[in-house]
């Protein structure tokens, strides 16, 4: 937790604790003194660390469009030399001036990355575009990592998705049979072991993002392997069985993430980092799993899986509710009101019985609301 952020919370906090009658008064100003205030100059080194940013793409396109122009032993020089000024200069205000440090290492990873297809280019030299993008998120990776910055490591997930995405279109891809997959799976690790290391909020949410997808390709082999024992998941599309094949992944999909839920509830409930962040991601992955993979859409199983959708919405809601997790709560609420959107669609239904459902689901919503507040009105009583 940030400073501003654990200052703003016990504020809050020592108004109850006074309210309550735990601390006294007199004592609010000397624990509002023991945490010390922010950095005075983060909003100048954040601009610097923002012109940084800006001066090196802009080196970076300028050195594009007059690559013609320049002399081809000259090129390998300027670009190693732009490199090694960026990331010598982030080693060299590290301890310092952090965040600028963290904006010069993000600068030497783009150098780096436009360098790899600047230098093929320059020296023509075959390749794949895809191996450069890989090797940027590497590199990056190993910048991040060496250089103590959380938005190289950032920039590493950025060209694994961008590497994702340009596979997604190949014909007949198999990701366990593909090298560079297994690569991405080690980026994700590394950036996740960066997250937990620098304690950043921001790379440990795009660490979890890349999980995301990282697990549902994992699921879509386990599952073509287990109906059609074909590890080809992208650009075939499955022949027979389809109904089998979204099941499998769903269920597979759905389970994993409400694990990894569960063990983020347990996280946050201990009080440490990331849980709440982990608990929200899975709710939302897990429900997202639930409406986007479900299946068989098709047959009498539609209506097995609307009701599955409606019990989880809810189950997730009150989860949420009850343990002050907002972003669990918010994805309830969205897979609820989705849910409902879809069986109005599947049933063509009128305005008049929309509203006749909405009403019986409302009145249900408050019994289960009436029968949860009398038991705890009766452990309530027990206790006292």
């Amino acid at each position: 937790m940030r400073t501003f952020q654990y200052r703003r919370r016990l504020e809050t906090d020592l108004n109850e604790w006074i309210a309550a009658g735990l601390v006294p008064e007199a004592s609010r100003q000397p624990i509002l003194a023991s945490v010390r205030n922010d950095d005075p100059n983060a909003g100048r080194t954040w601009i610097a660390t923002i012109a940084a940013l800006f001066a090196g793409l802009a080196v970076i396109a300028f050195i594009a469009d007059n690559w013609a122009a320049i002399p081809r032993g000259f090129k390998l020089i300027l670009l190693i030399s732009l490199f090694l000024t960026s990331a010598l200069s982030a080693a060299w205000v590290r301890d310092t001036r952090q965040v600028l440090s963290n904006g010069l290492a993000l600068v030497a990873s783009l150098i780096f990355a436009a360098s790899i297809a600047l230098i093929g280019q320059a020296f023509n030299m075959p390749g794949d575009p895809r191996g450069a993008v890989l090797f940027s998120a590497i590199s990056a990776l190993a910048i991040g990592l060496a250089g103590r910055s959380p938005a190289a490591s950032f920039c590493a997930i950025g060209f694994a998705f961008i590497w994702i995405g340009m596979r997604l279109g190949d014909w007949g891809f198999a990701p366990w049979l593909s090298p560079g997959f297994w690569l991405i799976n080690l980026v994700a690790v590394g950036t996740g072991f960066a997250a937990r290391t620098f304690r950043a909020s921001s790379l440990w949410h795009a660490t979890l993002l890349l999980a995301i997808a990282l697990s549902a390709m994992h699921c879509a082999e386990i599952a073509q392997l287990a109906v059609f024992q074909d590890l080809q998941i992208f650009g075939r599309a499955p022949k027979g069985n389809g109904d089998a094949y979204l099941s499998v992944l769903s269920a597979l999909y759905v389970t994993i993430w409400t694990g990894i839920g569960w063990y983020g509830w347990r996280r946050s409930e201990a009080e440490l980092p990331g849980g709440r962040t982990l608990v929200g991601y899975a709710s939302w992955a897990a429900l997202g799993g639930l409406f986007l993979l479900g299946a068989p859409w098709s047959g009498s199983a539609e209506l097995l899986h609307r009701i599955i959708l409606i019990a989880a919405a809810v189950f997730t809601l009150w989860f949420g509710a009850k343990y002050s997790l907002g972003w669990v709560r918010a994805g309830g609420i969205l897979a609820l009101t989705c849910t409902l959107g879809l069986i109005f669609v599947d049933l063509g239904l009128s305005l008049s019985v929309a509203a006749l459902i909405l009403g019986l689901a409302a009145l249900v919503s408050f019994a289960v609301v009436f029968l949860l507040q009398r038991r705890s009105n009766r452990t309530e009583r027990a206790q006292s």
